[in-house]
Order: structure tokens, then sequence, then C-alpha cells
């Protein structure tokens, strides 16, 4: 019940270039919890490497990949009922192996996550018909294996 680290800075210092602020306290089977404004892939490869777990939001419009290094397409995997678990690869250049899990959402939930991304308040945001598919899911990526949890 203390607190190793503790850090205010400016507005002007977004989340992301925040992630990579744990990595030096972040140990071997510690657990850290991102928030989708912490989502870093080079962050998450450090943790991994330094034997840490985590668990993500996953950020739309990450490239997936099966375990043959073949894209699986967003479209085929939002198309399944129920919950994905599965081990892909994510990243585009320099890939990272992670836990995907896809829960689908009540529909009461998704239905006021499409409301709000209708209402967006940034006009360039002119969301695809995919984004709004992939707002009935709660999508999570871990390096946490699933005899853990």
């Amino acid at each position: 019940m203390q607190f190793l680290h503790f850090t205010l800075s400016g507005f002007t210092r977004n989340d992301q270039s925040a992630s990579r602020d744990v990595e030096q306290y972040a140990g071997k089977k510690d657990l850290v919890i991102r928030d989708l404004g912490y989502f870093a892939l080079s962050s998450l490869r450090s943790l991994s490497d330094k034997k840490a777990y985590f668990l993500s939001r996953l950020r739309y419009g990450v490239k997936i990949y099966d375990e043959q290094g073949n894209e699986l397409p967003l479209k085929k995997l939002l198309r399944t009922k129920g919950c994905i678990d599965q081990w892909v690869w994510i990243g585009k250049n320099k890939r990272l192996k992670v836990r995907l899990v896809m829960i689908t959402l009540p529909f009461n939930q998704a239905a006021e996550r499409k409301r709000k991304a209708r209402k967006d308040r940034d006009r360039r945001a002119n969301h695809c018909a995919l984004y709004y598919q992939w707002l009935n899911y709660a999508c999570f990526i871990t390096n946490v294996d699933e005899q853990l949890w």
C-alpha cells in the first residue's frame, strides 16, 4: 500500500510519452495495466523483455498476424460470435507476440460506445463501418498465459 513512484507533469506531455516511465520500476512477474492512452508497442515489448506482465486495450488499426505471419483481417475477427482468445503477433514492422482477448459487449454498452463515436468532437474522425463493428467488442492484449489467467 505504497507508491513506488509518483510524477506530475505538464498537460503538454501526453500519455504515450509517459508510457515508458514504468519500465525502470517493473520487474519480473510484475503486472502493468495500461489504458488505451498509454498504448505503445515499444513499451510493451520492453516490459515483455523484462519478463514483466502487461494487460492493455488494443488500439484500433494495429495490424494483427497469425502464428505463421499471415495478416488476420479485422473484418474476419469481428464476425466471430462470443469470445476470441488466441495468441497472435501485432505490429507492422517489429512484431510482438501477445494473447488477444476479444469479448462481445452487451448491446447497451456497445450502443453507448457507438453514440459517443458519432458525437466525436473531432469532425475529422470519419469512422468507417468496420470501426463501428469494433466498438461491439472489448479488445485486450496481454502476455499472461492461459494457465495463469
